[in-house]
């Protein structure tokens, strides 16, 4: 008999017992520890998966509410210039006939000769660090004769568009022939003023307006006559009205400006994209997706409202010495909810109170859009009547444009 079955035989029969209970517990324990490090493991796997989906998701939202790609957004309309544009608009009822528009646009053409493409620096952030100026690009419609009496309008495109576009170029070009010069700006990250590297967004205004300051800098070094004068006005669309809102706000040299359909209410106009989006249930979770890429994608930009807020402004806006502001805007507007128009307005009256200014500060207007036929598939880039006032009452657009600046300006 071999030694190690003398040993085994040696040992009790109950300490026998007792170790393979041992080892039993010692598997049970085991296969538990197991299976808890295999559940964490599973759960962290899942969390890693829900946090991944959750930035995707919020990475693509952002990217919808904010990012810019510019050939998308403008080379469509390169077409256009002041000297030969047509109406560029994603809703075939409000444009028919086709035949109407090169006669009726005809009368706004302004000659090549008088045209000048310019380039200068905008103004730098004085709330951050770290951003130097943008580059932009502007066309000057230069009346035959400049000189003291002259006056100067800047336009300012919306939204994910150029210059080019029709709703900056009908405006523009309607305001020299009523006399005025105009410098008919690209905002960074639009058209031929190129990407803007440290911050390639879209902020309502809230970096945009220094290309508009910067604007101002370029014509007052150009013709000093103006720093006397106090002859430069504002025209903005969509968001280049937001623009136009708080350049005007926080610079007195601008003596009135008039703005078509402005987000006064930027969170809330984010908020029903959202829903158009994503639908009315998950907007909420969408927009809380978006605003937690605020560190990853743009800390220096963060989410709206932003450090210069349209309608925080507004409530303080100086509107002494004539200084005066025309809010445009139409009814069922699928872009910027007209809801805006009121919220703008009452933001001013709330300046006006406070500092006992005219009421005759603010003019404004709401207009209304008729389909010639019902339009039973609406969406936010077919038929949103956004901005439409323009060329489907283009005389009565003109008029108003008209009085307004012709009073005060």
């Amino acid at each position: 008999m071999s030694p190690s079955i003398s040993m085994l035989d040696d040992i009790p029969a109950s300490e026998k017992v007792r170790r393979s209970k041992l080892t039993g517990k010692q598997i049970c324990c085991r296969v538990l520890i197991c299976l808890s490090i295999s559940c964490a493991v599973l759960c962290a796997a899942i969390a890693a998966l829900i946090l991944i989906a959750w930035f995707s998701v919020g990475s693509v939202l952002w990217n919808i509410a904010f990012a810019v790609d510019i050939s998308y957004d403008c080379d469509e309309f390169r077409g256009n210039s002041p000297s030969n544009f047509t109406i560029n608009y994603r809703c075939p009822p409000l444009l028919e006939p086709l035949s109407q528009w090169p006669t009726r646009l005809a009368p706004f053409f302004v000659n090549s000769n008088n045209l000048e493409v310019v380039n200068f620096p905008s103004r730098t952030p004085d709330w951050v660090s770290g951003f130097g100026p943008a580059n932009i690009t502007a066309t000057l419609m230069k009346q035959d004769i400049i000189n003291s009496t002259s006056k100067f309008i800047i336009t300012i495109h919306g939204y994910r568009v150029c210059r080019y576009r029709s709703e900056s170029m009908l405006p523009s070009t309607m305001l020299y022939h009523m006399g005025y010069n105009i410098l008919q700006v690209d905002l960074r990250n639009h058209g031929d003023s190129g990407v803007y590297a440290p911050l390639p967004y879209v902020s309502f205004g809230n970096f945009e307006h220094l290309d508009i300051l910067g604007a101002m800098d370029y014509i007052l070094a150009r013709y000093p006559f103006l720093n006397k004068t106090n002859s430069i006005g504002l025209f903005g669309t969509s968001m280049g009205g937001a623009t136009a809102l708080v350049s005007f706000s926080l610079e007195k040299n601008f003596k009135a400006a008039f703005v078509d359909s402005p987000p006064c209410d930027i969170v809330g106009s984010l908020q029903k994209a959202a829903e158009d989006i994503a639908g009315k249930a998950i907007s909420g979770v969408a927009m809380n997706a978006i605003k937690s890429m605020v560190p990853v994608k743009a800390p220096a930009m963060g989410f709206p409202p932003f450090h210069y807020d349209p309608y925080e402004l507004l409530t303080n806006v100086d509107l002494s010495g004539g200084r005066k502001i025309f809010f445009l805007h139409i009814e069922d507007d699928a872009i910027v909810p007209t809801v805006n128009h009121f919220i703008c307005i009452n933001a001013t009256k709330i300046s006006i109170a406070k500092n006992q200014y005219s009421p005759n500060s603010i003019e404004s207007y709401l207009g209304t859009i008729e389909f010639p036929y019902p339009i039973t598939n609406r969406t936010r880039t077919y038929c949103n009547k956004h901005l439409s006032f323009q060329f489907v009452h283009l005389d009565e657009f003109r008029t108003l444009l008209y009085n307004f600046f012709k009073t005060n300006l």
